[in-house]
């Protein structure tokens, strides 16, 4: 499917004469759940002679009470589409706005951190369990493949699973744009999902200099946490222990393990 981008609109070929002009409503990263929440849609039919590279719909009027199918693999793709150009502006705005970043292993959780915190905050939720499933090659598209593959073979919910992998790629965006001035703190419990979540974090973060603290947060529930990093123990990591959680990362991601379990400080 052909693409034009026109802040804030981007333009979908959908047919030889079908134009799909989307326009992006709020900086969110989008989801398949909320494709229609996020932003305005509206369809547009080319003139017999009218390129599509030059088509700009202020010029035209939409069609009125028109719809369009998309197949659930090609709506994940537009998906990842509009959230390409969202990527560009939100690193402008992170840029400008951002004293601090948190990571947390919970979309939840990071509901409550970012109602707790003080502005200026940015907050980033991991919605992935990385306790089960492959790991391999999970920063790129064909290990998200291959991980959404196990996991619609292990699940029955379809829908939900499109859904997970358009987040997780959601996710990792935002890490992977989080500037280089800006010190991170990962917010960690003593548990499997999220001691894989904090090795994973520094491995998307391997070539950044960001100061990063690790925020223990001493045996507590998500639910019973007071958001507040002044209440927890916070530890910058050294280089050398970054180095270490790294390559922890790396021994899980080469594993064909599809389970693992905290038990006695260690990964099992």
């Amino acid at each position: 499917m052909e693409t034009m981008k026109h802040y804030p609109f981007i333009y979908f070929l959908y047919e030889r004469n079908q134009v799909l002009v989307y326009k992006i409503q709020t900086l969110d990263y989008i989801t398949l759940a909320n494709v229609v929440e996020k932003g305005e849609w509206e369809g547009y039919e080319l003139l017999p002679s009218e390129p599509f590279t030059t088509f700009r719909h202020e010029q035209s009027d939409p069609k009125e009470g028109w719809s369009f199918w998309v197949a659930a693999e090609h709506l994940s793709h537009l998906v990842d589409t509009i959230n390409d150009y969202i990527q560009l502006q939100r690193k402008s705005m992170m840029t400008t706005t951002a004293q601090v970043v948190h990571i947390v292993c919970s979309e939840s959780a990071a509901g409550s951190l970012r109602v707790a915190l003080a502005p200026p905050k940015y907050v980033i939720g991991f919605p992935e369990d990385l306790s089960i499933g492959p790991l391999w090659k999970l920063d790129e598209e064909r290990g998200q493949a291959c991980r959404q593959k196990w996991l619609m073979e292990n699940s029955n919910d379809e829908v939900d699973n499109f859904v997970g992998h358009n987040k997780l790629k959601e996710a990792i965006r935002e890490i992977r744009d989080i500037p280089s001035h800006l010190p991170i703190y990962i917010w960690c419990e003593d548990n499997i999902e999220e001691q894989c979540g904090l090795r994973f974090f520094l491995y998307l973060l391997r070539d950044q200099h960001n100061e990063i603290f690790l925020i223990h947060t001493n045996g507590q529930q998500v639910i019973e946490r007071q958001w507040n990093p002044n209440l927890y123990e916070k530890k910058r990591l050294s280089v050398k222990e970054r180095l270490k959680f790294l390559q922890q990362w790396e021994g899980l991601a080469e594993s064909t393990a599809v389970l693992r379990q905290w038990e006695q400080q260690h990964i099992q």
